[in-house]
């Protein structure tokens, strides 16, 4: 480890190669902490990355996993980074109506935009650096002219009452 030599000294070698790659990443290190350190060299920093998933059991008894954040994985090996986040987001399917509930933290209730058609329920929200956008599916059996929202302390709560049919043009839903 670069920064215990004594460690270094006293540990046994099962695998020379592998220390060998060690020293090598270790010096790479260094190399690169020197490069930091000349004048007019900055270090270009991104960010913040958020990832993260939930897992929660489905009524079908099956798991569901649901990712959020703004890093993704692609189908080359790196993850993508993009400026918008995918909020966290929980669904709740209720008797008598549907509750989505997500995560918008360092937004004001004005930055919140909420719109909803019979396919799908779409939130964006932006204030300064933060950005959001979530699209969430919707079951055929919500009424979306009746949909409610509400904003407290980042947590944006929308409640969606059931009906046989749902409308078949999008609304936008104002924010309380």
């Amino acid at each position: 480890m670069l920064w215990d030599p004594f460690w270094r000294r006293r540990r046994f070698s099962l695998f020379p190669e592998f220390e060998q790659i060690e020293e090598t990443i270790d010096q790479l290190i260094r190399e690169a902490m020197e490069w930091a350190r000349f004048p007019g060299v900055r270090a270009s920093v991104e960010g913040p990355y958020v990832y993260g998933f939930s897992m929660s059991i489905g009524p079908d008894g099956k798991p569901q996993i649901r990712e959020f954040g703004n890093v993704r994985p692609t189908s080359y090996g790196r993850a993508e980074i993009s400026g918008v986040r995918e909020p966290f987001t929980d669904v709740m399917e209720e008797e008598d109506k549907l509750r989505i509930i997500l995560e918008i933290p360092g937004v004001e209730k004005e930055d919140v935009k909420v719109s909803v058609s019979d396919a799908e329920l779409v939130v964006r929200a932006e204030r300064g650096d933060r950005r959001y956008e979530k699209h969430v599916p919707l079951p055929g059996d919500v009424d979306t002219t009746k949909v409610k929202a509400k904003y407290n302390n980042g947590i944006l709560e929308l409640s969606l009452p059931r009906v046989r049919r749902a409308a078949k043009e999008r609304h936008t839903v104002p924010v309380e």
